[in-house]
């Protein structure tokens, strides 16, 4: 998966928006849920931060 232009201006914009929230995330991590959104695919990790983005799907374990 790329880092597309989409994929950042997504990031950008969810940086923005979660920081506005108070929810503040790694911006590596956003960048990774932002290009998952952007191919429609979910982030398999055990960080809880990602549940946090919204419309993301954060996968804890393959069941």
């Amino acid at each position: 998966m790329g880092l597309t232009p989409a994929a950042q201006r997504r990031a950008a914009r969810l940086a923005w928006e979660m920081d506005r929230r108070g929810d503040v995330i790694p911006l590596p991590d956003i960048v990774i849920g932002a290009t998952a959104l952007e191919h429609g695919a979910a982030v398999l990790t055990f960080d809880r931060h990602y549940q946090k983005i919204p419309g993301l799907t954060a996968l804890s374990d393959l069941e």
